[in-house]
């Protein structure tokens, strides 16, 4: 693919080398004893570029109500980005695709968890499972 992109005369900016795969150096045990598990969900849409600059208003996308895609939307769909599991006593950890293939970011920080899920929707696992 990338040899066609660069025939056609397009340039490609540098790709990162993937970071290595290493073992944990100190496995950590499950952390919870019972625990709910949350599929985390984000709409992705694709638009028309004369009108993208408009959509990218700052509180334009967080103002949307659920369902809704803006104009000049020309194909939408839900994207399942991650799990949340949330302990009996409120702890939460997040496991989800990271930017780099076959990288997983997992995290029980909140503020990280906060930030990841800031732009999704959260679906109960049975809920999401009888709907596949």
């Amino acid at each position: 693919m990338f040899a066609e992109l660069q025939a056609a005369g397009l340039t490609l900016p540098p790709q990162p080398s993937p970071a290595p795969i290493v073992p944990p150096a100190d496995p950590q045990p499950w952390p919870f004893a019972e625990w709910h598990v949350a599929v985390l969900r984000r709409r992705e849409l694709t638009a028309d570029p004369a009108r993208m600059l408009e959509r990218l208003a700052p509180g334009r996308l967080e103002a949307l109500r659920p369902g809704e895609v803006p104009p000049g939307t020309l194909h939408n769909c839900w994207v399942t980005l991650g799990l949340l599991f949330t302990g009996g006593t409120g702890e939460r950890l997040l496991v989800a695709p990271d930017a780099m293939p076959f990288s997983l970011l997992v995290t029980r920080e909140g503020a990280a968890i906060d930030a990841f899920a800031r732009w999704c929707r959260s679906l109960d696992l049975n809920a999401y499972l009888g709907q596949r």
